[in-house]
């Protein structure tokens, strides 16, 4: 499966995607939906990544944009979420992507290991 490229990403980029991500990353409380949008980020990271590569750059493109469209105050909020899987796919951006931000220790949650989705209803 081929992916956006560089170009696709810009667009996107161009079009303030990265908002309706936030809202999204706000108001949302279904675990699988939370988990589509950090795929969605992580993948706009990782071409963001290749880009800075590519063009000798030190600062990731889409950190920027992410941050312009203050999705960094949601991903930092994340960690407190009540899903594990969610937390650590939050985890797994901030280090990989946002070195700069400060991760929360989790807390322990009763249910951490629960895997089930009962509160999606998205078929």
């Amino acid at each position: 499966m081929k992916y956006g490229g560089g170009d696709e990403i810009i667009f996107l980029c161009n079009e303030k995607v990265f908002g309706c991500y936030v809202m999204m990353l706000k108001t949302t409380t279904q675990k699988s939906t939370m988990k589509v949008i950090l795929e969605g980020i992580y993948r706009f990271l990782k071409v963001g990544e290749a880009l800075s590569k590519a063009e000798k750059k030190e600062v990731n493109p889409i950190v920027r944009e992410l941050e312009k469209a203050g999705a960094i105050e949601s991903l930092e909020a994340l960690q407190n979420f009540d899903d594990n899987d969610v937390y650590k796919m939050v985890v797994v951006i901030l280090k990989q992507f946002m070195p700069f931000i400060e991760l929360k220790p989790r807390e322990d949650k009763e249910n951490d290991d629960d895997d089930s989705d009962s509160d999606d209803e998205d078929n």
